[in-house]
């Protein structure tokens, strides 16, 4: 049988020790975000503290976006290569919205961390739940509405087009 369950306490002793930052290399989840040193690219030798990592709950949000009919907010988590990638937390209120935008030359994938939303995905209508991923390509248009009785917070990562293909 599968576990459905929407609790944040189902963590098992292993995950819990884990989320206090009680076990090696766990200490910086009580400090809510990870920098380590990484290489700036592809054959670089340079190095940079960089921001790689952030603890549940951590994430900043924006003030809430009302305008028109949308009402939700968002927080960035990593988009220093903003240029080509940046990813983040969006929350819709219920009855709240992001309304309907085109992707122009951006694509996303969205990831549904808590919630029910309705999506409207170029004509196309349907219902996305805690647990579902969703793909969002270039040129379409795309609306989420928080249909459930909680906020619904999606996690995504945003990429843009660009003319060369991508090295296999």
């Amino acid at each position: 049988s599968r576990h459905n369950s929407d609790d944040e306490d189902d963590e098992d002793d292993d995950e819990l020790a884990v989320g206090n930052g009680e076990v090696n290399g766990s200490e910086w989840i009580r400090q809510g975000f990870l920098k380590v040193d990484t290489f700036e690219g592809h054959g670089s030798d340079a190095r940079s503290n960089r921001l790689i990592a952030w603890a549940p709950g951590t994430e900043a949000y924006s003030n809430p976006i009302v305008d028109g009919t949308d009402n939700f907010k968002l927080a960035i988590l990593f988009d220093k290569n903003r240029e080509f990638i940046a990813t983040g937390m969006m929350s819709i209120p219920p009855g709240g919205m992001k309304s309907l935008k085109s992707t122009d030359t951006t694509y996303f994938v969205f990831y549904c961390v808590s919630g029910i939303l309705e999506v409207t995905l170029s004509g196309s209508i349907f219902l996305i739940k805690k647990g579902c991923s969703l793909e969002v390509p270039m040129g379409n248009f795309y609306q989420f509405e928080n249909k459930g009785k909680k906020d619904a917070t999606l996690f995504f990562v945003q990429t843009r087009g660009q003319e060369a293909e991508w090295d296999e």
